[in-house]
């Protein structure tokens, strides 16, 4: 009966120990996986349990995965996240160019207009003589031709979403572009000093009479009725020199 009752004390012990290690085996694994998924929930990177129970294996395996799913989500988020933010600058990035674009031909259409209202005024003038009605003729022409050209710029939808011109480049006197305009513009009481020696450049004879007209209109527009006005054309080693000056009122130190 001691020997019998040992045997199944004994047993009982050993059985014990076992069991408690073989929970211990499970428990280890479950409490990791739970710690895992709650990582998983919060995003953040998870540690797995080892084990050679085939169950827990399995449910391992599955947080792994799902792991990775939600990772390869997120970069794919990202990623059609910052495309979207690309596309968006580059689409206010062509309005601004459109606007600006649009902005710069309105203002560019006033010049010829008001070569063209000069010369019909002039034409209209009972005691015009017959050279001075061929050379409002021929401003009219020209800036008649030069309307069609900004006109053609304005309906090019190409053009105006990136906001660039075309360029005609051709030899040109940029002193006998100087003159052209001058002879376009309305000086009234203002004293212009012409310096223009002939300066030849590779350009485009349209846009360089906008600059020119642009920057005589202003320095007419905001220079005193008796004011001076100096223009000087000069050769400068591989450029040439456009210099307009007045005494006008000029401008702001931080808008210049």
């Amino acid at each position: 009966l001691l020997v019998f009752g040992g045997g199944v004390l004994l047993s009982l012990v050993i059985g014990g120990l076992v069991a408690s290690r073989v929970a211990r085996g499970i428990a280890a694994p479950i409490a990791a996986l739970g710690r895992a998924a709650q990582s998983l929930g919060r995003r953040e990177p998870i540690a797995v349990p080892m084990t050679t129970i085939a169950e827990i294996q399995q449910v391992t395996d599955a947080l792994t995965s799902a792991a990775d799913e939600r990772a390869r989500s997120e970069h794919e988020r990202d990623l059609l996240l910052t495309r979207a933010e690309e596309a968006r600058s580059a689409a206010e990035a062509a309005n601004r160019a459109k606007d600006e674009f649009l902005a710069m031909l309105g203002h560019e259409l006033r010049n010829p207009l008001a070569a063209v209202s000069n010369a019909v005024a002039l034409l209209d003038h009972a005691e015009v003589s017959p050279d001075a009605a061929l050379r409002a003729r021929r401003i009219i022409t020209r800036q008649t031709a030069q309307l069609a050209r900004l006109t053609d710029d304005l309906l090019d939808a190409g053009r105006v979403i990136t906001g660039k011109i075309v360029l005609h480049r051709e030899p040109v006197d940029v002193a006998e572009i100087l003159r052209r305009v001058l002879g376009t513009l309305d000086l009234g009481r203002h004293h212009v000093v012409q310096d223009l020696a002939s300066t030849w450049v590779d350009g485009d004879p349209t846009r360089i009479e906008q600059i020119v007209a642009n920057l005589v209109g202003n320095a007419l527009k905001y220079t005193r009725e008796d004011g001076t006005i100096t223009v000087r054309v000069a050769a400068a080693p591989g450029e040439a020199v456009l210099v307009v000056r007045d005494d006008g009122i000029g401008m702001a130190p931080e808008l210049a």
